[in-house]
């Protein structure tokens, strides 16, 4: 025989019988499909089921509404300083070595301050100007170089801040 089930909700003091489905799914095994209105209340649901012949079953589960979003996250003046005294001390080789975005291109702010912190070579046989990882030795990227001649003007063929 199917099992009779009982719940009490955490803003209930006593049990009821439950108003959805019992289902027997295999050899004394048994489903209980709630309804909304039993499962509307966050909290314990105390659940006790019984039939002929057998024992008692007794249970306590807990019932919670998921968060919906969007989410404002309030933060003070001093939490967003650190945060951007963070981003602005962060070293380029750990941004290079991180995995969490997507891959390093030459056109992007680490590019731009690779080209200004790291060692930049013009390779004047490819025409391109070589810029370095932190290392000083790895290359990063290289662009393509337009050169100008003038009599006089010494070329710059390399910055090595690390020389």
């Amino acid at each position: 025989p199917v099992p009779s089930v009982y719940l009490m909700k955490s803003d209930e003091t006593s049990f009821t019988a439950a108003a959805g489905t019992v289902t027997e799914c295999a050899q004394g095994w048994y489903t209980v499909t709630l309804t909304t209105t039993e499962t509307n209340t966050d909290g314990d649901l105390c659940i006790y089921a019984t039939g002929t012949g057998t024992d008692r079953w007794n249970d306590k589960v807990q019932v919670y509404t998921p968060p919906t979003g969007p989410y404002t996250v309030t933060i003070s003046d001093s939490q967003l300083f650190a945060i951007a005294d963070t981003v602005w001390r962060r070293s380029l080789a750990h941004i290079r070595a991180s995995s969490v975005t997507e891959a390093l291109v030459s056109r992007s702010p680490i590019g731009m301050l690779s080209k200004f912190l790291n060692r930049v070579k013009n390779n004047t046989v490819s025409g391109e100007l070589e810029v370095y990882e932190e290392d000083d030795s790895t290359l990063f990227f290289s662009d393509p170089v337009t050169t100008v001649s003038y009599d006089s003007a010494a070329v710059i063929t390399e910055i090595n801040p690390s020389a």
